[in-house]
């Protein structure tokens, strides 16, 4: 397995690189930032996560797993825990990458939701499951008709950001407890209905009319 220690820091300086690639010696348009299936990986266990070859030097290497551009890279689909995160996921590119509004729940509602996904069992019911059933009602549920389908929309991809074809769920010793189908269907108006490809031509499609800046790029990839 890929050990998780510092990738983080590691994948959102293969971000960087890439954009800094694709906007200084490219000249990229938008949609092209969006979509280039290129990448910097310059370890053994991120170019694992990429199914690609070690980038050594100047040039990016092809990233063959369906990764690729701004948003189907390892560091914004990186979870930090056992699951994918897809919450986590839709807020990051509702936030930064469509500058959407998205407020921050109140203390105590986070609170409440903690407590109920603790008592929420994987092995029984998918990440997609268990997330439509803690943000589908009540208080949460206008915020979520954004996040949630964003997010679902990325569950082609585990936990550490790798491709996966179905939600194999493992116990901190990396034991399978329960394997569970992927449900990538979505229903909304701006990013689609659960194809990847019609969510990242959403979001070139926004960068685009922006008309930013190099600069003013980066630091929008970078959150």
């Amino acid at each position: 397995g890929v050990t998780p220690g510092g990738l983080a820091d590691e994948a959102r300086r293969e971000l960087l690189e890439y954009t800094r690639y694709m906007v200084f010696e490219r000249g990229a348009t938008a949609r092209e930032l969006m979509t280039e299936p290129i990448g910097f990986p310059r370890s053994e266990r991120l170019a694992a996560l990429y199914e690609s070859e070690v980038a050594t030097g100047d040039e990016p290497v092809d990233l063959p797993a369906g990764h690729g551009g701004l948003l189907l890279r390892i560091a914004p689909l990186l979870a930090g825990n056992l699951s994918s995160s897809p919450i986590l996921r839709g807020v990051y590119v509702r936030r930064h990458l469509l500058c959407t509004d998205i407020p921050s729940p109140p203390f105590d509602i986070v609170q409440q939701r903690t407590e109920e996904l603790a008592e929420s069992d994987p092995a029984v019911l998918s990440t997609r499951e268990i997330v439509t059933d803690l943000t589908s009602e009540g208080v949460c549920a206008g915020c979520h008709q954004k996040i949630n389908p964003v997010g679902f929309t990325l569950e082609g991809f585990g936990s550490l950001g790798e491709r996966r074809v179905d939600q194999v769920v493992v116990d901190t010793a990396g034991n399978e407890l329960a394997r569970h189908p992927l449900d990538t269907q979505v229903d909304a108006v701006d990013v689609g209905t659960g194809s990847i490809g019609e969510l990242t031509n959403c979001v070139a499609g926004f960068i685009g009319a922006l008309d930013i800046g190099p600069a003013h790029l980066i630091g929008h990839s970078m959150g």
